[in-house]
């Protein structure tokens, strides 16, 4: 397109074959309590904090970064309990590469959840790992995969275990049989239905 070269040259480019490997797998809900007491063996001291992760991450299909940003009051990324029924989650356009206000729904499990554990302010899932934003969302990534290492669930072929994508995964498999694609888009949220 830039006309830099005269003629393109043929670039082989090479096949893929074969089948590939399942990243992960869906987790079911006796594999998630297995994981839940896991907690304690990996983070002894603040296992409560870490179990409220999970949990949160279970029901609601957030990606870390999003869960480790949640917060209760009004701030880029919080929830939203303004509805008469229903929790959401308001995002402000400084928060999205959209650059556009939104409200999404939760999972109805989620919301309820929330609504037990409400607080006025603060952090919904304030961990104990949180100094920098980038090298804690590595980190609790990292004790994440090591609460799944200890669970021993293994959910691929490579005998991968457990990682906090997998709790993602889960959501959108429990939830992508109750709704319509676009409305899981929307939850999740996705960018893109595929």
């Amino acid at each position: 397109k830039m006309e830099l070269l005269a003629k393109v040259p043929h670039i082989p480019m090479p096949s893929q074959r074969g089948k590939r490997l399942m990243r992960g797998r869906p987790l079911n809900q006796a594999e998630f309590a297995h994981l839940m007491r896991c907690v304690a063996a990996i983070r002894p001291q603040d296992g409560k904090a870490w179990r409220h992760l999970l949990r949160g991450m279970w029901l609601s299909g957030l990606r870390i970064s999003e869960a480790l940003k949640l917060t209760w009051h009004p701030s880029p990324f919080c929830v939203d309990f303004s509805h008469e029924t229903r929790v959401r989650l308001r995002i402000y356009a400084e928060a999205q590469k959209s650059r556009k206000d939104e409200v999404l729904p939760l999972a109805p499990e989620f919301g309820a959840y929330l609504k037990i554990c409400r607080q006025e302010e603060g952090l919904v899932f304030d961990m104990p790992l949180r100094r920098k934003a980038s090298s804690n969302l590595k980190a609790v990534g990292r004790t994440i995969s090591d609460i799944g290492k200890e669970s021993g669930i293994i959910v691929n072929e490579k005998g991968t275990t457990v990682t906090a994508h997998d709790l993602r995964r889960s959501f959108g498999t429990r939830w992508g049989n109750r709704v319509r694609p676009l409305t899981i888009k929307t939850m999740m949220p996705h960018a893109t239905i595929e």
